[in-house]
């Protein structure tokens, strides 16, 4: 995520990838994604069902829901810098584009849960990123407060060690997802 935006007192949680995938998580559950290339857009109902349909065929029942959408990205376009440089990978259009299924605002960060098992930790003092992906093999990406990023192989973090900062980041994001996840 390279960018976000909280509207949940009234409409939802929207952010943008770093493919340039925008989409919301709507207060009522649902999930609408527009494309890179802002020609189709993505519908969830629940996180099982998925509906693709160009932007000019969206139905009359979703034309609200893509117009906070689209207001998401024009504001997040115009008004928020770019979180980190990553980089930027080609948008495939896949039939079912990861969704954020969670999100949890603490005193310190922003916890994200995707859909594909992708953990992302936003830390809101020096503005730096956590993101856990991959799984097989477990990847972690650093976005440092200079904004760039490093990706490691957790493996080798295990066997070589890291940084002070890193680590201290690490097991944060390890003690919200205990919080939030009780075994």
């Amino acid at each position: 995520v390279s960018k976000w935006v909280d509207y949940s007192n009234k409409f939802g949680f929207g952010y943008q990838l770093s493919s340039r995938r925008v989409a919301v998580l709507f207060n009522n559950g649902t999930h609408m994604a527009l494309s890179a290339n802002r020609k189709t857009v993505h519908y969830n109902p629940t996180s099982t069902k998925h509906f693709s349909f160009s932007v000019g065929a969206v139905p009359r029942a979703l034309q609200p829901q893509l117009g906070v959408l689209r207001y998401f990205a024009s504001y997040m376009e115009q008004r928020l810098m770019k979180g980190g440089d990553l980089p930027s990978v080609e948008e495939l259009e896949v039939p079912a584009p990861p969704l954020l299924l969670q999100w949890v605002k603490t005193d310190q960060a922003l916890l994200m849960l995707f859909s594909d098992g992708t953990v992302q930790v936003n830390f809101y003092g020096d503005h730096t990123k956590l993101i856990l992906s991959g799984w097989e093999p477990l990847l972690v990406t650093f976005v440092a407060r200079n904004r760039s990023a490093c990706t490691y192989l957790a493996s080798h973090l295990r066997q070589l060690g890291c940084s002070p900062d890193l680590r201290q980041r690490l097991r944060y994001a390890l003690q919200l997802l205990r919080d939030r996840c009780p075994a």
